[in-house]
């Protein structure tokens, strides 16, 4: 494709649902809503943590996480790790991880960075058969969570597949389940995700599309009144999300774009 985007005009193609606490989306007149469980525990590691000379273990999910690559026009994705505090689901604190290189890294971390937060270690470590061991614990006690790149992306599929939304657009079939924070959106996965979890290619198993979007507020943060969220290119059209604050639901709509060749 030779030129640039100029401008664009979208216009709205699904209807809305019924007004809830948390945001859905709204695709073929259906709307899908998410919880906290479903955002941060269902698809996770989740375990009770706690260092030498705490008074209280805090409860810390680890989850995969799917972001868009910053600046880039054609929506593509990446993967991290997300870290999430959520000993109490009104005050959930995260944190999202990059894994690249060959090596293993240690990352020292607090879910605030504000004085008196506990500190906590994040370890990635490369295998030989291109998986990623990540262990998660406090200062003196590093590893009581251990896991894997793969099997994470396995419970995040597994759960996609189970309790996702099932839908069509302009002849594809995704699977839609919401994220949480640091990066709240909606994950398009591929229709045929139930064959894949078996995989040899561990990101067989990832979303191919990604719509960030606001779910829940953010703890002291104001709920989301509008705005629209760019989701990518599925077959010959583009697709984004555009909020409706009197559904309270991220509407699907197809984008023309007008292209303006260069030195025409």
């Amino acid at each position: 494709m030779i030129g640039k985007f100029a401008s664009s005009l979208c216009i709205a193609v699904m209807a809305a649902g019924p007004a809830a606490a948390v945001n859905g989306i709204s695709v073929d007149g259906r709307v899908w809503r998410s919880s906290h469980e479903s955002l941060y525990e269902r698809g996770a590691e989740v375990m009770q943590m706690w260092g030498p000379g705490d008074k209280a273990s805090r409860i810390i999910s680890l989850k995969m996480h799917t972001s868009k690559v910053p600046g880039n026009a054609s929506d593509e994705v990446f993967e991290t790790i997300a870290a999430c505090d959520i000993t109490y689901p009104a005050s959930t604190l995260c944190k999202s991880f990059a894994f690249r290189g060959t090596g293993a890294l240690d990352t020292v971390f607090q879910f605030d960075d504000r004085p008196g937060y506990k500190k906590y270690v994040l370890r990635t470590s490369f295998t030989v058969d291109g998986d990623v061991l990540v262990t998660l614990g406090r200062p003196g006690n590093e590893e009581q969570l251990s896991t894997s790149v793969r099997r994470m992306l396995g419970m995040r599929a597994r759960q996609a597949s189970s309790e996702g939304m099932r839908v069509w657009i302009n002849g594809s079939e995704f699977l839609i389940l919401g994220q949480g924070d640091p990066a709240q959106g909606f994950l398009f996965f591929p229709g045929d995700l139930g064959d894949r979890l078996n995989s040899m290619d561990k990101y067989a198993m990832a979303p191919v599309l990604m719509a960030e979007g606001q779910i829940e507020a953010p703890m002291g943060g104001p709920s989301v009144r509008e705005g629209r969220a760019s989701l990518g290119w599925i077959g010959s059209r583009s697709y984004g999300l555009v909020y409706d604050s009197g559904q309270r639901a991220w509407m699907l709509e197809e984008c023309y774009i007008r292209m303006q060749q260069r030195g025409l």
